[in-house]
């Protein structure tokens, strides 16, 4: 959809223009650039300068769409804006699949996903460590969780707030066909003195979410060392302390 002058104008020369498959509007100069091609995550330069948009009816496998109908390819839907044959659109495809590998920065990108027949927008680490991690719950300052609330604070991506997305979290581990499926726990105290990433494998066929402290082998990872140990723990994990920050990844390979 193209908005009133200079932006609309962009859209018109595309429009005129047979062989304009998107374009690219710097809204800061007034810049208009027409492409030939539609880009995909594999393609797109990141610049927050500039806005980019789809003409309809153009977009081939793995290229950005607004739409089913801008899909040439048989098969292909759009879906998290991109047209894809997947059946679920996690921070994993679009980081291996779609290639947007660690083009986007190391931290959190929100990113357009596509999990239970719904478009939902991703809280992804897209990091060379991290490769395509969703975060699906983030506890700010010791906010107090409980079993209504913490299903509700998944509409806001910011680094400062609360966010869950711990209702897609079943749906997001049956996206992945592997035996196991990875999940990283970030604790951390605000004064600075602790810091350690909880790393583990869980089994496919375990939820995400348990009312019952489940055994498991997993990885702590602090500034210093890196080390293995043998522990449990209940998901939903909620903080009590006042000072506390909680973040609970999951990774889900690519099929």
């Amino acid at each position: 959809m193209c908005w009133p002058s200079p932006r609309c104008a962009c859209c018109a020369l595309c429009h005129q223009n047979p062989t304009c498959a998107s374009l690219s509007f710097s809204p800061a100069t007034g810049e208009c650039r027409l492409h030939s091609t539609v880009a995909g995550y594999d393609t797109l330069t990141p610049d927050n300068s500039w806005k980019y948009f789809v003409m309809p009816g153009r977009s081939q496998h793995h290229q950005f769409c607004r739409q089913d109908s801008d899909c040439l390819v048989k098969g292909d839907f759009c879906r998290g804006r991109v047209c894809t044959n997947q059946t679920a659109v996690t921070c994993r495809v679009i980081y291996q699949t779609f290639g947007a590998a660690d083009r986007f920065g190391n931290y959190i990108s929100p990113m357009f996903g596509w999990l239970n027949n719904t478009g939902v927008l991703l809280a992804c680490r897209m990091g060379s460590k991290d490769e395509g991690y969703t975060r699906i719950f983030r506890s700010y300052g010791g906010k107090a969780f409980d079993r209504e609330t913490m299903f509700q604070y998944n509409s806001e991506l910011t680094e400062d707030v609360q966010h869950s997305m711990l209702y897609l979290a079943d749906h997001l581990r049956h996206a992945g066909t592997e035996d196991t499926y990875q999940l990283k726990v970030h604790p951390e105290l605000y004064s600075g003195y602790f810091y350690a990433v909880i790393d583990f494998q869980v089994p496919r066929a375990e939820p995400v979410l348990s009312d019952v402290p489940r055994p498991g082998v997993g990885s702590l990872q602090t500034s210093s060392n890196f080390l293995r140990f043998r522990w449990t723990m209940t998901m939903p994990y909620v903080p009590a302390a006042s000072y506390l920050s909680v973040e609970l990844y999951v990774d889900v390979p690519a099929r």
